[in-house]
Order: structure tokens, then C-alpha cells, then sequence
């Protein structure tokens, strides 16, 4: 069993080592006693517990602190029963000493937070850099497909003796690979605007119960057109909210698309709407593929994409999460990300507000 751990290291670990660093400055200071004398008794204190609070931190540090001017004062100025024995000098060379070590461990702790905030920062830096990297290769095949499909379909239309059948697919074609572009471009609008602070809702008083149905009724189609069950698991009594209806229901619209995308054809997706303490509750869960415990911290970051257990990808930018989660929080509510694992399904929870009426 490990015992409690702070950072990388466990407690006794790093109360051991402040033993240690105790125990290598008071042998160092006896090494230098031919030198110094009983002058300066404590000027390696002072090395140990920087030493100490750089790499333990500062609750360590203190235990060096108390531990080195017990054993030092013990040496040069006798028995610590009491105070008072010692002559005034001598106490204050241990009173300046302590605090002189206490500043010196609050100091070094603080620049080692700061260094350690910084080297976090650096990771994710280089995630966020790493991120974009992937996200312009995605976005370029992503693009590559429905320009590919527009060239195709209107070069065969330029021939111009193709059937009128042949000529109403090359239309459909070009007409499908146009919304896919349009949806492509208002993603990467709407993810600027995020980025810049300039994407805003407008919330008025609503019911969010055919908000939830109207995500329902428009994402349908492409449950049946895979053969997916779509559940509707709605309150009958209206939900008053303070939103906006169309951001929201593009965000719920979002979460069922990536539910149906990622759950194989014979599966189910329910979407249900009730209230709990802290306000109306919308999921979204299915049976499908499920999200590795390991990337759902990450899940609702800008550039990232769960991949499919069988490899490749199922298209998408990366992005709609992201906004969906900028969504929430501009209507002061939650949103969370649960999966047991991969072929163990998924389901995701927003928690909005009620207004009170």
C-alpha cells in the first residue's frame, strides 16, 4: 500500500530525506569546526535548507530548520532544556538564525512553485502546439473530400451528356458536399470567436423541454439512416430556463451527432431531460464506443478528437465540444463527460440553471 503522496514524491520519502539533509549538514559543520570554531555556528544550516525546501518543500523544510538548530545549538551552546541559560548573544544568534531559516525556506519553496507552475505550463504549451499540429493535417483531409466531391460532380456536369438521373446525383453530391463545407467554416467561426471572447449568447426566458425535443427531431434521421434507436426520455411539464434556444440547441444537436457517430448500427442513444437539485438536467448516452478514461479530461479541449476503436477517423474538427463547453458555461451551467471505456458507451450531462419564476 503507498502511503499519501504531494507531487512525486511520498510524505515519508520526503521527510526521510530532510533527515538526511539534517544529518550531511550537521556532519559538515563538525568537518569545518578546525576552521570556523564555535564562530558561525550555524552558516551550513542555511545551504541544508534550501537544499531541503527545493526538494521536499517547505513543511520538510521546517522539519530541517527545527532539527538542524536543535542538533547545532545542542553542540555549540550546550543542552536546549532552557531558554534562559544562554547568554544574550547566543540567543539572539538563534532566534535570527530560525527566522533567517524560515524566510530562506519560504523563499526557495516559492521558487520552486514557480518553477514547477512554469514546467506545467511548458506541457501545455507543447499539448496545445501539438493539438494545432494535428488538427491542420485533420482539417486539410477534411477539406480535401468535399472539394474532391464539387470537382468531381461539376466536371461531369460540364460534359453535359450525362442522363438527367446521373445529373441529379452530381447535384445532391455537390449540394451535400457544400453543407459539410458550411458546417465546417461556422465550426471554425464559432471557435474563433471563442478563442477571442466575441462569441456571445443571447438569453431570454425559455422552455427548454422542446429545445431538448427539437435536437431530438432534427438529429432522427441520421439515427435512422444507421439503423440507431433514439430514445426520448423528456418531463411532460415545462422547464423554464434563462438561454438561448438556438445555441443550445445546436449544442445538444452536437453531442447527439457525436453519440450516433460513435455507436455501431443496432445500438441505442437516449436523451433525457429531468430536474435535480441544482437545475434541469439534460443526457445524452449511448451504448457505443465508449472513451478511453484516459482522454476525458482532455475531451472537451480545443483540437482534440477521441479515435475510434477501429482506427482512422470519423471526421469532425475537434472543435464542437469545445464550444458546446463554452456554451454551458456562458449559461452558468455544467457540463461532464462519462465512459467506463472503450465499447463500454458514453454519456454526457448538462446541468443549466432554472429561472426563477
Amino acid at each position: 500500500m503507498k502511503g499519501p503522496t504531494v507531487g512525486s514524491r511520498s510524505v515519508p520519502y520526503r521527510y526521510a530525506g530532510t533527515v538526511l539533509v539534517a544529518a550531511v549538514a550537521v556532519g559538515l559543520r563538525l568537518a569545518l569546526n578546525p576552521l570556523l570554531g564555535d564562530d558561525a555556528p550555524y552558516i551550513v544550516n542555511f545551504f541544508a535548507i534550501a537544499v531541503a525546501a527545493w526538494l521536499f518543500g517547505f513543511g520538510p523544510a521546517l522539519v530541517t530548520t527545527l532539527t538542524l538548530q536543535m542538533a547545532i545549538g545542542w553542540i555549540y551552546l550546550g543542552p536546549l532544556t532552557s531558554f534562559t541559560v544562554f547568554e544574550r548573544g547566543d540567543q539572539v544568534s538563534l532566534v535570527i538564525s530560525t527566522v533567517s531559516s524560515i524566510g530562506i525556506a519560504l523563499i526557495v519553496n516559492s521558487l520552486r512553485q514557480t518553477q514547477k507552475d512554469l514546467q506545467r505550463e511548458k506541457e501545455v504549451a507543447e499539448r496545445a502546439n501539438e493539438a494545432k499540429d494535428r488538427f491542420l493535417s485533420m482539417i486539410s483531409h477534411e477539406l480535401r473530400n468535399p472539394i474532391n466531391s464539387i470537382a468531381l460532380s461539376a466536371s461531369g456536369l460540364r460534359l453535359g451528356s450525362q442522363a438527367p438521373e446521373r445529373i441529379l446525383s452530381a447535384v445532391e453530391r455537390i449540394e451535400r458536399a457544400t453543407r459539410t463545407l458550411a458546417e465546417m467554416v461556422e465550426t471554425l467561426v464559432d471557435s474563433t470567436r471563442v478563442s477571442t471572447g466575441q462569441f456571445r449568447v443571447k438569453p431570454i426566458l425559455i422552455d427548454l423541454v422542446p429545445v431538448v425535443h427539437g435536437a431530438i427531431e432534427a438529429m432522427r434521421p441520421a439515427a435512422e439512416a444507421k439503423g440507431i434507436a433514439l430514445i426520448a426520455k423528456l418531463r411532460a411539464e415545462a422547464t423554464m430556463i434563462h438561454g438561448d434556444a438556438d445555441r443550445l440547441l445546436e449544442s445538444i444537436c452536437n453531442i447527439i451527432q457525436n453519440a450516433i457517430k460513435f455507436t455501431a448500427r443496432g445500438g441505442h442513444v437516449t436523451v433525457a431531460l429531468d430536474l435535480i437539485e441544482r437545475g434541469a438536467r439534460v443526457t445524452i448516452s449511448d451504448n457505443g464506443e465508449g472513451i478511453d478514461r484516459e482522454f476525458l479530461p482532455q475531451i472537451f479541449e480545443r483540437f482534440t478528437q477521441a479515435q475510434p476503436s477501429t482506427g482512422g477517423s470519423r471526421g469532425g474538427l475537434g472543435l464542437g465540444l469545445s464550444i458546446v463547453k463554452h456554451v454551458v458555461d456562458l449559461h452558468e451551467g455544467t457540463i461532464a463527460a462519462h465512459s467506463e471505456g472503450k465499447g463500454r458507451g458514453a454519456t454526457f450531462t448538462i446541468v443549466l440553471p432554472l429561472a426563477e419564476l
